[in-house]
């Protein structure tokens, strides 16, 4: 009935795996949960150990990198049941009936989100602050919310999805680095009318990293977002998803992107300093993007 799909790179995940298997196993189900890790180190490696024997849990240690689309669809092929609950590995289950509220909802849309949550308390290390101040202003929202624009609120972090519908839109495999596989799987799903209901059913989102790390992750994501405007063709339904696009085309229009393009290189540093201190500003965090997406265009 149930496949859950973990794709994992360098991040321990037993709990993670724990908290499902029990959950899974007291809801009296069908299921197997699959963990695709994607050459991980050796210390993470070990904790597979324990599931060499069989039972609910299998993993697919990869030989070669597949990057995060491919191993996501690596793990939707090799799974066995109808529904594909796809949950990424820096997730945590607080929920005791996170399977649950699933499964009750299953028939009412061909796809499911259950959001993203983020701690109450700001992370101990100061130089995490902008990842956790970002994800508490930005991605952390009610389904009354998300549903109102239920394609652009669309993540992959935890989604369940019928397997046939999947299989019709996969991840993009060309997108290699970090960022955005999922805005055009979102806007995949919208082409092909596939209805997108978002539960309040959230995992913690436990994988705080440093400013500086975010900020690369960012550059990253912007660069994919390029290359996937680029393979669209310009789609304008597709530019209308995605609020940076819509403001980058408004502000081309009338040349404010060169404006922007020109200061960037002057005002990185300061930028980058304000957002890797102890009191980042999510404002200042939006322009950085902005900016950073007018400089990679000519």
């Amino acid at each position: 009935m149930l496949s859950i799909l973990i794709p994992n790179y360098n991040r321990s995940i037993t709990d993670l795996l724990v908290r499902l298997d029990e959950q899974a196993k007291n809801e009296g189900i069908v299921y197997e949960i699959l963990v695709g890790d994607d050459c991980s180190e050796t210390s993470i490696i070990h904790q597979y150990k324990q599931y060499e024997t069989g039972g609910s849990i299998r993993v697919f240690k990869h030989r070669n990198r597949l990057g995060r689309s491919a191993n996501r669809n690596f793990l939707a092929q090799n799974a066995k049941y109808d529904f594909i609950l796809f949950i990424d590995s820096n997730a945590e289950v607080k929920d005791l009936h996170f399977i649950r509220k699933y499964l009750s909802a299953k028939d009412l849309a061909p796809v499911l989100v259950g959001g993203i949550a983020y701690s109450e308390i700001p992370p101990l290390d100061s130089a995490c602050l902008l990842r956790w101040k970002y994800g508490r202003s930005r991605e952390m929202k009610s389904s009354e919310l998300r549903n109102r624009k239920p394609t652009q609120s669309f993540i992959s972090f935890n989604f369940l999805i019928r397997k046939n519908i999947f299989n019709q839109i996969r991840f993009d495999e060309s997108l290699l680095e970090y960022g955005h596989e999922d805005t055009l799987f979102g806007f995949r799903l919208k082409q092909k009318n596939v209805n997108i209901l978002h539960l309040d059913n959230a995992l913690i989102h436990s994988g705080m990293i440093t400013g500086e790390e975010f900020l690369y992750k960012t550059r990253k994501s912007l660069e994919n977002l390029k290359y996937i405007l680029q393979i669209l063709d310009d789609d304008p339904e597709f530019i209308q998803e995605v609020k940076l696009l819509k403001t980058f085309r408004r502000f081309r229009k009338i040349k404010i992107d060169r404006v922007l393009k020109y200061f960037f290189p002057i005002i990185r540093k300061n930028l980058e300093s304000c957002l890797t201190s102890r009191n980042p500003m999510i404002l200042f965090f939006q322009l950085y993007k902005l900016a950073y997406y007018c400089s990679l265009h000519e």
